[in-house]
């Protein structure tokens, strides 16, 4: 069966942090209500169960509803260089 489903004030509730990253900790783990949805794919909670078919059954009754961004939508380069989309603080470079 379905033990629960966990969200950002399931996390909240237990102390834990709500950052992670491989190196640097800047990905957002469950979002707020209201939040803003920067990645597709981006977690918004989890389904914990005994078994694989009883978790993808619980996450399938999750509903989410969103509205219109109100920002424009960055999908391409291209529409990173014109909204200025870039991420500077982890810009590297090699020198000789």
């Amino acid at each position: 069966g379905v033990i629960g489903i966990y969200n950002y004030d399931s996390l909240v509730g237990l102390g834990g942090s709500n950052e992670l990253g491989p190196i640097i900790h800047d990905e957002t783990v469950f979002l707020r209500p209201g939040d803003i949805v920067r990645t597709v794919g981006q977690v918004l909670g989890i389904a914990v169960a005994e078994t694989l078919e009883a978790a993808e059954f619980a996450a399938r009754t999750v509903h989410v509803t969103c509205s219109q961004p109100k920002e424009k939508v960055v999908v391409t380069v291209e529409d990173a260089i014109e909204t200025g989309s870039f991420y500077e603080f982890s810009r590297h470079s090699m020198e000789r």
